[in-house]
């Protein structure tokens, strides 16, 4: 359900990584920007509507570049970029994670118990039945700068360079691969002439995507990474009429069937022409059920037949690849209403490669079983199959209940600026061990962080001249004050990037990959 919110992080994050680069080099002040150095590291504070004090890593603790940078140096009508030979990443030496040690706001702290209590819980869950063996692990991260939902802006070489900004900068962390999500029906002349252009121009538009397209899997190959592909529908949740798609009513003009279809020919053109590593069919029923208005999905019995066609239509399209450097998954959030349902007929599929699923929550949740506890059912019902094991999205949302769209009660955004918080860093380097020793305890093929926005920097709480009400009496009540964090936060990104540093959130994976993280 997260990837709601990526839509409204994208937009502002392409502006703020734009001229980051991930370049080395030395912290510079300005007329906007102070730094000041504190025991626990740097400090910088943003001069906005919103003074943001942003948590880094100390200063002797760098992100290290890749050696060779990637740069749109070719712009063949504003929809293709050409790169510099392969690069190779260069890991940091790091000797810990520097934990922030802010203190707990008080209206936050029966959260923060209950969360604490969750996360010690999931430990001891792991601890008591792994015996501590490691597995080959490709851990990821999202490149939201590249994301369809974010909508033909992406296309311009401005934003093209900011894509390679953030994938230059995600290679250095030391991700093993990047998930992107490519939409349909981005690939689908009618919806474009159903938008309003002519039948050549809405070519001319699908051609444009499949060069972006194209172009990237180039790049992220070229830094010896691996493309997982999210192949799910546009969304309609969130529409920027600036920058964003509205597919909402295209779909409704769509039957089951030619629905069916669209996404059929949409993972068909994914697979032959842009040959990701994975490509993932199917990543949250229930997500797609309410967003693309096919109430269907919601019976795991024919949720499960489509996923079966859409299988047999990629066998049948003889394509090169598939089933060995193109491997093909299918899945369900760990929270979907009657999973065992759904995962139980996709294990059954001939030819599905590996079953994927998504993680965001610690606390018990449906049947009263809690999410990590499903994912390792999950895995052992994959494994069972002979099928792998995979999770194209993860995260700790803060949280306490489990309700509604977002499954957790709370307004998406209010959610996700709450994660912005340095305060919760223990907490999340604690979640972040989590995944990765339930990564390795069921031998998930990778797992894919979705805290692109906590990498680089952090939100000091108490610096903040105005807070979000907690809890907030209408879903709307913190609109304001949460878009002022969350541009203030991404500015302070792009300094942090730009000067190679991680925040504690960051540095914590980064360890973890590099395999440090004990």
């Amino acid at each position: 359900m997260d990837k709601y919110f990526k839509l409204l992080l994208v937009s502002s994050l392409i502006c703020c990584i734009l001229f980051a680069g991930c370049q080395t080099a030395t912290a510079t002040t300005s007329s906007t920007v102070t730094t000041s150095t504190t025991p626990s590291g740097t400090s910088i504070s943003p001069s906005s509507t919103i003074t943001t004090t942003v948590s880094l890593s100390s200063p002797s603790t760098t992100l290290t570049k890749a050696a060779v940078t990637l740069s749109s140096t070719t712009t063949i009508t504003g929809t293709i970029f050409s790169s510099t030979p392969a690069p190779t990443t260069i890991l940091p030496s790091t000797t810990g994670t520097a934990i922030s040690n802010a203190p707990v706001p008080t209206l936050y702290q029966s959260l923060y118990s209950q969360l604490q209590s969750y996360v010690t819980s999931n430990f001891s869950q792991i601890t008591s039945q792994w015996n501590g063996s490691s597995y080959p692990v490709n851990y990821a991260a999202e490149l939201v700068t590249a994301d369809t939902n974010a909508g033909p802006g992406i296309l311009q070489s401005s934003e093209q360079q900011a894509m390679l900004n953030e994938l230059n900068c995600e290679a250095a962390m030391g991700v093993k691969a990047v998930t992107i999500e490519i939409g349909c029906p981005v690939f689908d002349p009618n919806f474009y002439i159903f938008s309003g252009q002519t039948a050549v121009q809405a070519q001319q538009t699908v051609q444009s995507w499949l060069n972006y397209y194209q172009s990237l899997v180039q790049a992220i190959h070229q830094y010896g990474l691996k493309m997982i592909v999210e192949a799910n529908p546009l969304l309609t949740y969130y529409i920027n009429s600036d920058s964003s798609f509205n597919p909402g009513p295209y779909y409704k003009t769509l039957s089951f069937t030619a629905y069916e279809q669209m996404r059929s020919q949409n993972n068909i053109i994914i697979a032959q022409q842009i040959k990701p590593d994975y490509l993932i069919l199917q990543a949250e029923p229930q997500t797609d059920a309410i967003n693309d208005y096919r109430p269907e999905l919601n019976n795991a019995s024919q949720d499960v037949v489509m996923i079966n066609q859409f299988v047999n239509d990629l066998n049948n399209a003889n394509i090169s690849g598939l089933h060995t450097s193109i491997l093909i998954g299918s899945g369900a959030g760990t929270w979907q209403p009657d999973w065992k349902s759904y995962f139980t007929g996709l294990v059954a599929i001939p030819g599905l490669d590996k079953i994927d699923t998504h993680l965001y929550n610690f606390q018990p949740g449906v049947n009263q079983l809690g999410e990590v506890a499903i994912a390792e059912q999950i895995a052992d019902m994959a494994h069972a199959a002979g099928k792998g094991v995979t999770m194209s999205e993860f995260w700790f949302d803060k949280s306490a209940t489990l309700v509604g769209l977002t499954e957790n009660g709370d307004s998406i955004t209010d959610m996700r600026v709450r994660d912005m918080f340095s305060f919760w860093s223990p907490l999340d380097v604690q979640a972040l061990q989590i995944l990765s020793d339930l990564a390795n305890f069921k031998h998930f093929d990778y797992v894919s962080a979705f805290g692109f926005y906590n990498w680089f920097s952090l939100v000091d709480y108490n610096s903040l001249n105005s807070v979000p009400v907690y809890p907030p009496l209408t879903d709307t009540q913190n609109t304001a004050v949460d878009s002022q964090i969350t541009m203030s936060q991404n500015q302070s990104a792009k300094l942090a990037m730009s000067n190679n540093l991680l925040s504690p959130v960051g540095k914590a994976y980064q360890s973890i990959i590099s395999g440090q993280a004990k």
